[in-house]
Formats: C-alpha cells, sequence, structure tokens
C-alpha cells in the first residue's frame, strides 16, 4: 500500500483489472505523514471560503462493461469489532436525512457504514473519453446528464442538471440504479466532501451532539474506504490511521 500526499494537487495514478483512476485526498489543517517524510502541507486554497474539513476525490474509467449503479458500494469499514456510542442510532438517521441509501451495522464483527457509489458522493460528473482516462480534472461540478443519456429523468429544469438532493432521491429506487451502467467510453468523477469528519482530529460531529472522538470507540485499527462491488470485486481501497 502506498502512502498518498494529503493536499497535494497532484493524484494518486491507479491501475488494475477493473478501472485506471486518479485519486486525490485533501485534510484541513492536515499534520499526518507523508510519503518522503517531508513537512506535511497543512492547508491549501482549496478549504478557502468553505466549512469543509476533508475531501476525497477520484475519476475513474473502467476496464469492463459489467457494472451498473445497483452493483457499486462505496464506504469505510473496520478489520475489528467497535465499541459503538451513546448516540449512533441517532447519527444513523442524522445522515441517512442526507442519503436515504446508507446502510450501516456497527455492532458487526468487521463493523461497515457504505452507501451507493452514486448516492454517497457529493458531486458526480461524467463525460466521454474513449482514448483514456484523460487530464485530471480538480474541480468538478454536479452534472449527471450523461449517467444515462435521454432519460429525462435525470434532467433539471430546461435540462439543467439535477441537484444533489434530487440525484439521491432518484437513486434510492434500486431500479432507477439498475438502469444506469458504467461505460468504459466515459470517465467519471466523484467527490466526497464533509462538515462532520475531521480526520485530523479524529473526530465525528452531528448537530445537537457533543464532538466525538473516534479513537475511543475504535481504538488504533484504521478505518477503511472501500469502493466495491456487491460480489466483492475492490476497485479500490484505502485506509487511515489513529494511531
Amino acid at each position: 500500500m502506498h502512502t498518498y500526499n494529503i493536499n497535494s494537487e497532484i493524484p494518486m495514478k491507479l491501475s488494475n483489472q477493473y478501472a485506471d483512476m486518479y485519486i486525490t485526498c485533501r485534510a484541513k489543517n492536515f499534520d499526518g505523514i507523508t510519503p518522503d517524510h517531508s513537512q506535511p502541507i497543512q492547508n491549501i486554497p482549496y478549504f478557502d471560503g468553505h466549512s469543509r474539513l476533508f475531501s476525497l476525490q477520484f475519476q475513474i474509467k473502467f476496464k469492463l462493461d459489467k457494472f451498473t449503479a445497483d452493483d457499486l458500494l462505496f464506504g469505510i469499514s473496520f478489520s475489528n469489532p467497535v465499541k459503538p456510542p451513546f448516540g449512533i442510532s441517532a447519527m444513523v438517521k442524522f445522515f441517512k436525512l442526507i442519503d436515504p441509501t446508507i446502510d450501516a451495522d456497527v455492532y458487526a464483527d468487521q463493523p461497515y457504514w457504505r452507501s451507493y457509489l452514486v448516492t454517497a458522493f457529493n458531486a458526480i460528473s461524467c463525460w466521454p473519453s474513449p482514448d483514456g482516462l484523460g487530464e485530471w480534472k480538480p474541480r468538478i461540478d454536479e452534472d449527471t446528464r450523461l449517467l444515462q443519456p435521454g432519460n429525462p429523468a435525470l434532467l433539471g429544469p430546461a435540462n439543467t442538471p439535477l441537484t444533489v438532493k434530487a440525484r439521491r432521491k432518484h437513486f434510492s429506487k434500486d431500479t432507477n440504479r439498475k438502469a444506469v451502467k458504467f461505460d468504459p467510453n466515459f470517465v467519471y468523477s466523484f467527490e466526497l466532501y464533509n462538515y462532520h469528519l475531521d480526520v485530523v482530529r479524529n473526530t465525528v460531529k452531528i448537530p445537537a451532539l457533543s464532538a466525538l472522538d473516534i479513537r475511543q470507540y475504535v481504538g488504533t485499527q484504521p478505518m477503511n474506504w472501500v469502493l466495491a462491488s456487491k460480489t466483492g470485486d475492490i476497485i479500490f481501497a484505502a485506509s487511515n490511521s489513529y494511531e
């Protein structure tokens, strides 16, 4: 596993039997480990004017014409049991107001919190690219009109892109997810940003609750971020440690 240089504007490029992809991670006030043990990049202009604490972004071109939007899940998991905090049920309900497809089992031997790729992320865009992954696009705007060309349900007023809320509502139905197949002749870009998870201070905060220190409940085991199919195909996996 490679160590990524957090807040670098140069993405990491990954390739496997399923896809080629660029990936980058941003964290406000980052003070952790870098690949060459140099000084970390603590802040970048990305966070100016935002209350975001964290961003995970990737640009992907699938090699196989096999995955529908109902096949791919993204989420976090742990390899060992955790000690769920008081109020965890309220926390799950809060986040389900944002993404109704969230599935979580924090009491499992290998706890997880996941959702569908097409509902988990704050911004999705796609464009034709028959010749390769193309250049990295560090900024994307929500635009899912080409996820299923010709489907009026993916169009807003006057053919504008759907809002994020409308996209999540649309893809909360399995029939709508199954109707979208990821095309190897397209590039797809996804960004997840977060106002609640602070990966530097190791806390999570939601309204009306005090900030929770994640390490109290998970110990020093890493949090695994995984994009995978329902049948177990691992598209990519990354981990951040709390040691």
